[in-house]
C-alpha cells in the first residue's frame, strides 16, 4: 500500500499509514507526508507521540469501528470503513479508512489508506434532509388531494341533491301550473313555451327533456306518466284518474307513440332514464 510516490498519493489527497499493536493499543509506525493537511498533526507527531489510535476514534463509532477491526484479525482480509477521529483542537472529521489487518512476526499490523470523507457526509446528510422535506412535501400534498377529493364528492352529492329537490318541485308544483296555463290561455302557448325552455336552459338537459315531454303528450298522458315514474300499477293509476283500465292502455300506448318507444322497452324505465339521464 505504500508504494506508491507520495506527490501522487498527495494530489489524491490519499494518506499511507502503519500500525503495529502493542499490547492491546495500536501505534503509529508510519504516516505519509501530507497527513497534516488533513489533521493538523506532521507524521512525525503521530509517530513519535505513540498516540493510540483508538483514543482517536469518535466515541459514537468507536465500539463498532473496534469489533469490526477484531473480527478481521483472524482472516487478513481486507477491510473498508467510514468513521469520524478528533483532529486538530478537537476538530471532527470524517475519515475513509481502507486497511489490511495481518499478523508479521507474531506482531499484529495494520496498513492502509486514509481520506477525507466530510465533503461526502455533509453531502450526504444535506441529501438526506431534502429526501425528509419531500417525503414532508408528498405527505401534505396527498393530504390536500385527499381533502380536495373529499370537498369535490360532497359538493357532488349536495348538487345532486339539490337537482333532485328540483326536478321533483318542477314535476308536482311548476309543470301541472304551466299545464293549466296551457288549457286556460291557449293564446299564451309561445310565452310558455319560452318559459320552458329558459327553465330547461337554466336546470340542464334532464329537464329540458322533461319540458319536451310536456309538449308531445297531453295533460291526461303527462299524469299517468308521473303516476308510472312513481311505481303506480295500472289499476291504481286508472282508479286516481278515474278512467277505465282500457282507456288507461289507449293512453299508455300513444304516449309510447308519441315518444318513439321501441316494442321490448319498458315504460317505467324509460321515463327515469329520459327525464333523469345527463
Amino acid at each position: 500500500m505504500d508504494k506508491w510516490p507520495n506527490d501522487v498519493a498527495q494530489a489524491l489527497k490519499l494518506y499511507f499509514y502503519k500500525m503495529t499493536e502493542i499490547e492491546g493499543t495500536w501505534v503509529f509506525t508510519q504516516v505519509a507526508p501530507g497527513i497534516e493537511d488533513l489533521t493538523g498533526m506532521t507524521p512525525k507527531q503521530w509517530v513519535s507521540q505513540g498516540r493510540d489510535w483508538k483514543s482517536m476514534l469518535h466515541p459514537l463509532d468507536k465500539q463498532q469501528i473496534i469489533e469490526q477491526c477484531q473480527r478481521q484479525k483472524m482472516k487478513s482480509a481486507t477491510l473498508e470503513q467510514i468513521y469520524r477521529i478528533y483532529a486538530r483542537k478537537d476538530q471532527v472529521i470524517w475519515l475513509r479508512d481502507c486497511k489490511k489487518i495481518s499478523w508479521h512476526k507474531d506482531q499484529m499490523m495494520m496498513e492502509g489508506i486514509l481520506c477525507n470523507a466530510s465533503d461526502f457526509f455533509k453531502l450526504k446528510q444535506e441529501n438526506q434532509i431534502l429526501s425528509e422535506r419531500d417525503a414532508i412535501q408528498s405527505r401534505e400534498v396527498a393530504d390536500l388531494q385527499h381533502a380536495l377529493k373529499t370537498v369535490i364528492s360532497s359538493v357532488g352529492e349536495e348538487k345532486e341533491k339539490l337537482r333532485e329537490n328540483i326536478s321533483l318541485h318542477i314535476q308536482n308544483n311548476i309543470l301541472p301550473i304551466i299545464t293549466g296555463l296551457r288549457k286556460k290561455f291557449p293564446t299564451s302557448e309561445s310565452i310558455l313555451s319560452k318559459l320552458e325552455f329558459q327553465m330547461g336552459n337554466v336546470l340542464g338537459m334532464g329537464h329540458r327533456k322533461l319540458f319536451l315531454i310536456h309538449n308531445q303528450l297531453s295533460p291526461k298522458e303527462i299524469e299517468i306518466c308521473y303516476s308510472i315514474v312513481q311505481g303506480l300499477k295500472g289499476k291504481d293509476i286508472a282508479g286516481q284518474l278515474d278512467i277505465s283500465y282500457l282507456t288507461l292502455r289507449t293512453h299508455t300506448k300513444n304516449i309510447r307513440r308519441k315518444l318513439g318507444m321501441k316494442r321490448e322497452q319498458n315504460l317505467r324505465n324509460f321515463l327515469e332514464e329520459f327525464l333523469y339521464e345527463n
